[in-house]
């Protein structure tokens, strides 16, 4: 989204873009309902999402021979998935392979590098008059997801063990959420100009991982999970269970002002990452793996 407004003579110059994104997706790949699962080879239950957002607010504000000229950019991108991969009271076996239960939030790799992130954002603003000009630029760019892989609520339905891999048996969940953004705004002024003249130029750039930016209190993280609990019975050559977070912002906040009298240029940028990663293993009756 990129605007602009232009006044000449004695003229007044105001201009503003706004973006407004959410992404809220739902992946789900599971077995459940008492799903009974014979295989002679591997048996993998994944769940795999790249939703990814990328955009641009920009808006430059000027007055010809006018006194005053303002320009503000805003956008807010969210992105709030669900990723989840489940064996769930059912029983899975692979007589010569092994069982996978993958959830994966990931980075794009269809996208050039720079936009191959969750969210890239770039939110650039500019004014310029004879006697006030103000600039202001506000991303707010947020992640939050639930990535899960669980092997879980399975209760003595089969003789022997419910699950059981003649191979690897892997849960594994895995997020890669990443923030790229740019924060920018310059207000000039009456530079060389007999007459006072003033300029504000400010950048606010609010980056987050997790939590809540309405509730910085708030203790609802980013989740990323692997489980395997309240299994009746569990058997494999090996077993491999781990949650990863590879959560990053990469951020610039600029800000300028030029005036002939006063001139002020501020950035500020507040990023936060808040995430729970989890692996575990719990109730099981009986596991046995031969590594």
């Amino acid at each position: 989204v990129v605007g602009g407004a232009a006044a000449l003579g004695e003229g007044i110059a105001i201009g503003g873009s706004l973006a407004f994104n959410f992404i809220e997706n739902t992946v789900d790949a599971h077995i459940t309902g008492s799903s009974h699962i014979d295989a002679r080879n591997a048996v993998s239950v994944t769940a795999h999402d790249t939703a990814s957002i990328a955009t641009l607010a920009g808006n430059v504000a000027f007055s010809l021979g006018g006194p005053a000229a303002v320009g503000v950019a805003f956008a807010m991108n969210s992105i709030q998935d669900s990723v989840t991969a489940t064996i769930d009271n059912s029983s899975v076996r692979s007589s010569f392979g092994g069982i996978h239960v993958d959830a994966t939030f990931a980075k794009p790799t269809a996208l050039p590098p720079g936009l191959d992130v969750q969210i890239a954002a770039m939110a650039v603003s500019g004014g310029g008059a004879s006697t006030i000009a103000g600039a202001g630029s506000v991303p707010l760019n947020w992640v939050r997801n639930t990535v899960e892989a669980k092997v879980a609520n399975i209760g003595d339905i089969v003789p022997g063990d419910e699950i059981q891999a003649n191979g690897e048996l892997s849960v594994t969940a895995s997020d890669s959420s990443t923030i790229n953004a740019l924060a920018g705004a310059v207000a000039i002024a009456g530079i060389g100009a007999s007459a006072a003249s003033g300029a504000i130029g400010a950048s606010v750039a609010y980056n987050y991982l997790g939590g809540d930016p309405s509730d910085p209190a708030t203790t609802d993280n980013n989740v990323v999970r692997a489980a395997i609990e309240n299994v009746h019975g569990v058997g494999a050559n090996t077993i491999d269970v781990h949650a990863t977070y590879h959560g990053q912002i990469n951020n610039i906040t600029v800000a300028g002002a030029g005036a002939g009298t006063f001139a002020l240029g501020g950035a500020v940028s507040i990023n936060r990452i808040r995430n729970t990663a989890d692996a575990h293993v719990a109730n099981i009756g009986q596991m046995d793996a031969d590594q």
